[in-house]
C-alpha cells in the first residue's frame, strides 16, 4: 500500500511545449487513471485535453510568459505573487501527510514564489531537474555569447560579471536575481531532487546549497519498439533538433561535408537560414509534425547528435535507437554518451570536433561495423525508458518522500 493518496504536478504549462511539459503531463493522467487524486497546476494557456480525460484536476493561473512581459514580466518572474496564493489555496485544502507536490518547472511563469507556498503548508515537495535552472541562472550551463559550455562556478562573483545570455546582459541580471531569491527559498524548502541521468546528477548535485534525499529518475522515451528490418539504400545521416550553436548542426553539416556523405537537417531554428544556404548539398526539411520525423528516421542510416552543450538526456538519440532502430553518433559531452558506447550502439566524438566527427561517419560507411552497431541497436533491452516504467519510479520516490514523515 502506498503511503500517498494525492500529488499534484507542477508545470508552467499545462499543453506540451517541450520535454518538461510532456512528462508533466502524461504522468499527472497515468497517476489519475491509476487512481492516484492527481491535480495538475499551471499558469500559461489551456490544459491538454489528455489531463481533462484522464480526471486530472487543473488549476491555472491563467498568466503570460515572463520573457514575453517587460518590466512586469521580470517582476513576476522574480515573485509571482498570483502563483504563491493560487497554490496556497489549494494547499489548505489537502492533507500533507498524503500528498506530494512533484515540480517540474517554474522559470517560464510561476516563478520561485510556489516553493514558499509548499513550505508555509509542510508539504513535502519533489523537483525534477530536467534542466540545470536549480545551480545556473540561465539553465544550462553553457556560455550562449561565446558558444562554449561554461566553467565559471554559478551564482559565484565571477558569474554575475559574466555575460553568458543568448538575448542580452540586462537579462543576466534578472536571471541572476530570480536565481538568488530562488536560492533563499529553496535553501528554507530543502526539497529533494530527482535526477534524470547520470550526467546531469554529476554536474548538478556538486553546486546544490541544501541537504536533502536525492533520487536517480531516467526519464521515459514515448517511442513503440521498431519493428522492421533494415533498408540498405538508407544512407543519410540524420540531424534532429533545434538550429541554434548549442546544438551543434553547424559541426554535422561540416564533418558531413568533409566525409562526402548524404545528411538530412530536421529542425528551425536562428541558424537555419545561414546553414541552408552554406549547404546546399544537404537536405533541410525545416520543423515536421513528430509522425513525419519519425517516418524520415526509418529512411536514414544513423541518427547524429552534435551537441556542444550538456544535455540532461539524450531524447533524440534514445527515441531514434528505439523508434528507428538507428545506431547513434554522438558528442562525448551529452548523457547518451555513456549508454551508447557501453552498449556498442554507435559512435562517440569529441565535442565540437568536426574532424572527430567526419571520421566516426565515414567509420559507419564500413558496412561491418554499421551491421555491428544496427544488430547491437535491434538486440538492446530498452525496457528501462518505458513510460510505465517511469512512473514505477516515481511512485517509488513518492513512497519514499512520504516514508520519512
Amino acid at each position: 500500500m502506498s503511503n500517498f493518496t494525492t500529488v499534484i504536478t507542477i508545470c508552467d504549462r499545462p499543453h506540451i511545449g517541450g520535454g518538461a511539459s510532456k512528462i508533466a503531463i502524461e504522468t499527472a493522467a497515468a497517476l489519475a487513471r491509476i487512481g492516484v487524486n492527481s491535480y495538475f497546476f499551471s499558469a500559461l494557456g489551456d490544459p491538454d485535453p489528455s489531463l481533462i480525460e484522464s480526471g486530472v484536476v487543473c488549476v491555472n493561473c491563467g498568466q503570460n510568459d515572463v520573457l514575453n512581459g517587460g518590466v512586469s514580466g521580470a517582476a513576476q518572474g522574480i515573485w509571482n505573487r498570483r502563483s504563491e496564493t493560487a497554490l496556497d489555496d489549494l494547499l489548505k485544502q489537502l492533507d500533507p501527510k498524503t500528498t506530494v507536490v512533484h515540480v517540474h518547472s517554474w522559470t517560464h511563469s510561476l516563478s520561485p514564489s510556489i516553493f514558499t507556498a509548499i513550505g508555509r503548508r509542510g508539504f513535502k515537495c519533489l523537483i525534477t531537474a530536467h534542466e540545470y535552472f536549480l545551480v545556473c541562472s540561465n539553465g544550462g550551463l553553457y556560455d550562449y555569447v561565446n558558444h562554449c559550455n561554461c566553467g565559471i562556478a554559478p551564482g559565484s562573483p565571477k558569474c554575475l560579471l559574466h555575460n553568458c545570455d543568448k538575448r542580452s546582459y540586462i537579462q543576466k541580471l534578472y536571471r541572476s536575481v530570480r536565481f538568488s531569491v530562488q536560492g533563499y527559498v529553496l535553501r528554507a524548502l530543502r526539497p529533494a531532487v530527482a535526477f534524470v541521468s547520470d550526467s546531469s546528477r554529476r554536474l548538478i548535485e556538486p553546486y546544490l546549497t541544501w541537504d536533502a534525499e536525492r533520487f536517480d529518475c531516467l526519464n521515459y522515451v514515448d517511442a513503440d519498439k521498431f519493428q522492421h528490418g533494415f533498408d540498405a539504400d538508407c544512407e543519410a545521416y540524420l540531424f534532429v533538433g533545434r538550429l541554434s550553436p548549442e546544438k551543434g548542426c553547424d559541426l554535422f553539416c561540416e564533418a558531413a561535408s568533409r566525409a562526402g556523405v548524404d545528411a538530412i537537417v530536421i529542425g528551425d531554428g536562428t541558424e537555419l537560414k545561414r546553414l541552408s544556404d552554406s549547404y546546399p548539398d544537404i537536405k533541410f526539411m525545416g520543423a515536421l509534425p513528430h509522425d513525419k520525423v519519425l517516418s524520415v528516421m526509418t529512411r536514414s542510416r544513423a541518427i547524429v547528435m552534435p551537441s556542444v552543450c550538456r544535455e540532461t538526456f539524450g531524447l533524440v538519440a534514445y527515441e531514434a535507437m528505439i523508434a528507428a532502430g538507428l545506431p547513434c553518433i554522438v558528442s562525448d559531452v551529452g548523457d547518451a554518451a555513456s549508454f551508447v558506447r557501453s552498449k556498442g550502439l554507435g559512435e562517440v566524438f569529441s565535442a565540437g570536433n568536426a574532424e572527430s566527427l567526419s571520421a566516426a561517419m565515414v567509420n559507419m560507411l564500413d558496412p561491418d561495423v554499421y551491421s555491428r552497431y544496427r544488430g547491437a541497436v535491434e538486440k538492446a533491452d530498452f525496457s528501462c525508458l518505458e513510460k510505465t516504467a517511469y512512473v514505477e519510479r516515481l511512485i517509488g520516490i513518492y513512497d519514499q518522500l512520504m516514508a520519512k514523515l
